[in-house]
């Protein structure tokens, strides 16, 4: 299927589908439309990822702005998708998303440190739940750019 039946038989723009393919990857309201797509044309497959996709996104959504995983989790998926791109030499923007996610891992180990700093001076008391939630994200982390590392192999 082409770009533009594609594009036709989901009812949107080729632009959509094309900036989709090079520089945003959908969310929302069109992740939700090409999971059911998926099912249509019998890819469950893509209707996991898409699947996944959609509760990755819930999960970002559902922490704070600022949050330190959520920032390094966006930084990564910028600097993903500018890695995706066949490119003889890195481009300014992929440098830019590179040096975002090193500013993110930055903050995030800023955070924790702090979070361990004030755990030391018993300012803050961290809960068995509190260290566990902060693992989980950190080992959901780990695992997603596992995954893109495989991804990337397999090309």
């Amino acid at each position: 299927m082409t770009q533009q039946q594609f594009a036709v038989h989901l009812g949107i723009a080729i632009t959509t589908v094309a900036r989709w393919e090079t520089f945003r990857p959908p969310s929302g309201p069109s992740l939700r439309r090409l999971r059911e797509v998926a099912l249509e044309f019998g890819r469950p497959d893509l209707e996991d990822i898409f699947y996944k996709a959609i509760v990755t996104e819930r999960y970002l959504a559902s922490l704070p702005p600022e949050d330190p995983v959520q920032l390094l989790h966006l930084a990564i998926v910028r600097l993903h998708i500018e890695a995706s791109r066949p490119q003889p030499k890195p481009t300014p923007t992929a440098m830019k998303a590179y040096r975002q996610v090193v500013s993110a891992i930055a903050r995030a180990h800023r955070a924790v440190k702090d979070e361990i700093d004030a755990r030391k001076s018993d300012k803050y008391s961290w809960s068995d739940t509190d260290f566990d939630n902060t693992q989980l994200k950190l080992e959901r982390l780990v695992e997603q750019l596992g995954k893109l590392k495989e991804k990337k192999k397999s090309r």
